[in-house]
């Protein structure tokens, strides 16, 4: 509401209204998760006849991440293919997000796969997104499969990769294997989090390990840190900003 509201202030001062504005309103509808605003936005800047962009539409795809509609979110993909635009790899990243929120792994894989036909290179986000919808799905083989290939092509794991690893072997209920990821946290020189022993904590306590469980803790306690809600697991989108 409240870009649409400057939307109309800047028409009534006849303050100019380019590309750039209203691309810098669907982003503000993206972060606030106003798919329906960033829709009308769309809408309005084609009626004053400006043409969207790559920014635009990744914009558009995230918005869908953020409010589930994966369906939308493919749509908006073909959409700008069809106008003869190039999807970057925020824009691939936001699809594949958006999928994995919508719970289809397989559609999120191809998308990933996809990115080498069409030139556009993968990062680490990329990775950690189809590995986030493997997890969700509780399928820790093609989670560890796709770590693997992170190695392969010398791109260094995150924390956030790691995170969705301790997820896809919790889903699995494979409590050892999900704990065997803060040794690998800690040999790659990365540092836990609190939101990193929560998930283990859970996982220890799903399993009835109440020794680990009290390991876990201590092990938090040393590094200071404080356990986090899962809740708060942090989105693929928010990992790339």
């Amino acid at each position: 509401e409240e870009a649409l509201g400057l939307l109309q202030q800047m028409r009534r001062r006849g303050i100019p209204r380019n590309r750039i504005t209203f691309n810098t309103l669907i982003s503000a509808c993206e972060k606030a998760a106003k798919l329906d605003q960033a829709i009308e936005l769309l809408g309005q800047l084609e009626a004053e006849g400006h043409v969207p962009d790559v920014i635009t539409y990744s914009a558009l795809i995230s918005a869908c991440e953020k409010t589930g509609a994966w369906q939308a979110a493919e749509g908006y993909f073909r959409d700008m293919r069809r106008r003869g635009l190039r999807p970057d790899t925020i824009t691939y990243n936001a699809l594949i997000s958006a999928l994995d929120k919508g719970g289809q792994p397989q559609r999120a894989l191809s998308v990933f796969r996809s990115m080498d036909s069409a030139q556009v290179k993968r990062d680490v986000v990329s990775y950690c997104a189809v590995m986030s919808a493997f997890a969700s799905a509780g399928d820790a083989d093609s989670a560890e499969a796709l770590l693997q290939e992170l190695h392969a092509w010398r791109l260094p794991p995150t924390l956030a990769v790691y995170h969705e690893l301790i997820r896809a072997h919790v889903a699995a209920g494979q409590w050892q294997q999900a704990r065997d990821q803060l040794d690998r946290i800690q040999a790659q020189g990365l540092r836990p989090t609190g939101f990193t022993f929560s998930l283990l904590i859970q996982a220890a306590e799903a399993a009835g390990n109440a020794q680990a469980v009290a390991d876990l803790k201590r092990l938090a306690d040393g590094y200071g840190l404080q356990v986090l809600p899962p809740t708060a697991r942090p989105t693929p989108s928010a990992v790339r900003r």
